[in-house]
């Protein structure tokens, strides 16, 4: 490409499709077989044998953070849980998922269409818990010389958007070029991760990005901010997820840890967000996610769970082929199909839902 641009278009091609191998090869990995110790049934923190269970490790993205978040610091994930948990922000869903894959996490918090991607290519994933999110999270930064209708992808043809491949910004935007009756062959869409699109953002060789909350932010001031599509429900949910073999060996755990989310939410409801000024209460929570405190408070808001109850019945994981979740997977589904990210038919997606752990957590509220 000339001008000093990121790469020609031939080249943009066989990156796309080195890529696109790429990443089928890891979500298609082996489940990670990181050792999983025996089922904690006690709140204390040794096992049958009186050794120590191993720390626990959580990924989760990182401005999505509910609530929920505000009680990683004083400890109450751990104390009610009896075990200890470490906890990783990650910048895309699509890199929890790798650390899925090869066990470096237990537990990662995930955009629906990512989890869906990665159950369809044969990851053993289960879905333990919902967090609902907001359509507002993604968006699409174009370029000053972009000059973009809204509704009409014609006008991006030629143009180089990046995007970290397999993510929740990724799905957004493949989902909204599809409702804008877009044709992929015409757009550029490259694979850069957080730090790399800042500096192509910065040096002028891509026209546009989808990202997420706060790199949005931070490229806002030289760009201008596209709403990408609401297609639902869907578009933006959050997901708990754990692979089959730690939901097995771990529901007591995963039951307790549902239940500090909802009581954690249910605090929140009604008392209002503490003064931004008053960094003290998110200062633990900042300095692990690099979020300001006020980005904190405009969050904690945002990502709420449904009640428990809710969860359990077929509004989200409960009625089996009738659950909620199970359309909101499907319809994510089609887009990757339709993108040519994926291909067959439906996986086992009833068999993705974990219920148990909910089902559990209920009964601790009652």
């Amino acid at each position: 490409m000339t001008g000093g641009r990121l790469v020609s278009h031939t080249v943009v091609a066989s990156f796309l499709v080195v890529m696109s191998g790429v990443l089928a090869v890891v979500l298609a990995g082996a489940v990670g077989s990181s050792a999983v110790q025996a089922q904690q049934s006690g709140a204390g923190e040794r096992g049958t044998s009186g050794t120590p269970l191993r720390s626990l490790n959580v990924g989760f993205v990182r401005h999505a953070v509910g609530a929920w978040a505000g009680k990683i610091g004083d400890g109450s994930f751990d104390m009610a849980t009896g075990r200890t948990i470490r906890w990783f922000p990650h910048d895309t869903d699509s890199s929890l998922v790798v650390a899925l894959s090869s066990g470096r996490v237990d537990i990662g918090l995930i955009g629906v269409s990512v989890a869906a991607a990665a159950i369809a290519r044969g990851l053993d994933l289960k879905i333990f818990s919902v967090i609902c999110g907001v359509t507002e999270s993604e968006g699409l930064m174009l370029g000053a010389g972009v000059a973009f209708k809204p509704g009409e992808a014609k006008s991006l043809h030629g143009k180089v958007i990046a995007v970290p491949f397999g993510s929740t910004p990724h799905f957004r935007l493949l989902e909204s070029l599809r409702r804008w009756g877009g044709t992929l062959s015409a757009i550029r869409i490259v694979n850069l991760q957080t730090k790399q699109i800042g500096q192509a953002w910065s040096r002028g060789e891509i026209d546009a990005v989808a990202a997420s909350q706060p790199l949005l932010m931070d490229l806002d001031k030289r760009g201008i901010l596209v709403p990408l599509a609401d297609a639902g429900g869907h578009s933006s949910l959050l997901v708990f997820a754990a692979t089959g073999e730690f939901v097995q060996q771990h529901t007591v755990f995963l039951s307790r840890f549902i239940d500090v989310v909802a009581r954690a939410d249910h605090g929140h409801v009604g008392r209002g967000a503490a003064p931004v000024e008053d960094s003290t209460a998110f200062a633990p929570l900042s300095m692990l996610t690099g979020l300001s405190a006020g980005e904190l408070v405009s969050a904690m808001g945002q990502y709420r769970p449904p009640g428990i109850a809710e969860m359990a019945s077929n509004v989200w994981l409960g009625g089996g082929a009738s659950a909620g979740i199970v359309e909101h997977l499907k319809a994510t589904l089609d887009v990757w199909r339709w993108a040519g990210r994926l291909s067959g038919g439906d996986p086992d997606l009833v068999g993705s839902i974990a219920l148990e752990p909910v089902q559990m957590a209920l009964g601790y509220q009652r």
